[in-house]
Order: C-alpha cells, then structure tokens, then sequence
C-alpha cells in the first residue's frame, strides 16, 4: 500500500494487491464479478471481502492476468483505494476459509493475510514484493528461496514467519522430517527436502516489515519436485559467435 494524500478529509491509502487461486472453483457473481470458473485474461472474479480495519470494508474483485490451466491455478490483482480518519495504526487484511486440501497439517486451513497500516506516520509507505504463488524445489538437497522485497522510502527491511494466528496455519513454518525451514534476515529461506517425495507441498506465509511499522504478507506454497539434468552444449568447443 501507499498513501496517495493527506489532508483536512483524511489519509487516502492505495492497495496494490495480488492473489492466486484454484482455477475451477466456481466463483460468485455481483459487483460486476464474472461467476464462474477463472476461463479468461482481465475477467473479473470476485473472492471475498476486504477489510480496511477502520470498520468498513468492500468486496475483493481481482482481475486475472495470467492462468496455468495445467496446474489449475490463475493469477489476479486489485487495486483498492480508501481514506481513513485518524491516526491510529490500522490492521486491513483479507480472511476467510478455506485453503486447497494436500497441505499436509495446514490442508483446509483458513486463510488470513494483514497488512499494518502505519497512519501514526502519514510518510511512510509499506514495503513492495511478490512472490509466484508455489515455489518448486528438487528433492534430496538443501534448496534457498529468496525473497525479494524493496521500500520504496528506503527504510531497512526484516524478514520473520508469520505466527500461527496472523496467518491462520496451523504449522506455518515449512517443517520436513530434517527439521523445520530457516529464513534469515535478508529474506532467504533454506528447506531441506532430504528423503521427501515428489509432490509434497507446504504453505507458509512470510512477513516483510519495515522499520517503522509498517509490515505486508507474502503467503505461497513450496513443492518439491524431481532433480532435472541440465541440457549440455553440443558442440564443443564453444564458437566465437
């Protein structure tokens, strides 16, 4: 989010917002939402409500702008404007039931994604990132994620797991058999998946945050997949051109 304007009438705030979901569901109509599945580019889906924490709130309608009908998933952004009174810090976030089943102990969990709202400081925005909605790392070996944020006013940025309760997972540090995933304070998660099989999959949710309060939520899947062999250059030596 970023403040637009400040002034006698209130703190205009913009959230600039991406989600991802199931493909096939069979969305709900109203607000000009498309019912139904997700079938095309800049179709609108409507996927729940957003709640600004002031007390009001208003329908989530996403535009989808890419789908991957081999893995039943799209891709879609809103971008929401509202003007709050006040100077008090506000939590907006988007929650409900449920999350897609397969997640092990997080399979049908509800979902819950806040964003702190600094307006005890009218300057500051929050931090900027984005991350695909499933990350895939090979089997039998200590993989890294990192993830990528920046501040737009150049405030330093940490990195932690959401808790449980911010998150609404019941496991939400990725945890294998080899013991629970890492993330380091530059945003770098380390997992091992030693042992695991192909296809397992682990939802978590990482929150960046800057250093005047200001906190956005990244939640995705990690699935690991089969080592692939990389392709080799057929004609050694290398050309000039």
């Amino acid at each position: 989010w970023e403040v637009i304007s400040t002034g006698p009438g209130g703190t205009v705030v913009e959230f600039n917002i991406t989600q991802s979901w199931r493909r096939s569901f069979s969305y709900p109509s109203g607000f000009g939402a498309v019912p139904g599945p997700a079938t095309a580019i800049n179709q609108l889906k409507r996927t729940g409500t957003f709640d600004f924490g002031d007390g009001a709130n208003t329908p989530m309608l996403i535009t989808v702008n890419s789908i991957n009908n081999a893995e039943d998933w799209f891709v879609g952004n809103a971008t929401i404007t509202h003007t709050y009174q006040g100077s008090l810090d506000r939590i907006a976030r988007f929650n409900s039931c449920c999350r897609i089943a397969g997640l092990g102990v997080n399979s049908d969990d509800p979902y819950d994604m806040r964003t702190v709202v600094t307006l005890s400081d009218p300057t500051n925005n929050s931090p900027v990132a984005n991350t695909p909605p499933i990350f895939y790392v090979p089997i039998n070996q200590v993989s890294n994620i990192q993830i990528a944020a920046f501040d737009p006013d150049s405030d330093p940025l940490s990195f932690s797991f959401a808790s449980s309760s911010e998150s609404g997972l019941t496991q939400p540090i990725p945890t294998t058999p080899n013991g629970p995933a890492t993330l380091s304070p530059s945003g770098l998660i380390s997992i091992n998946t030693n042992g695991l099989p192909v296809g397992r999959k682990f939802a978590t949710q990482v929150k960046v945050s800057d250093s005047r309060g200001a906190t956005i939520p990244l939640d995705f899947v990690i699935q690991t997949v089969g080592v692939s062999t990389p392709p080799v250059f057929a004609y050694p030596p290398t050309p000039a051109n």
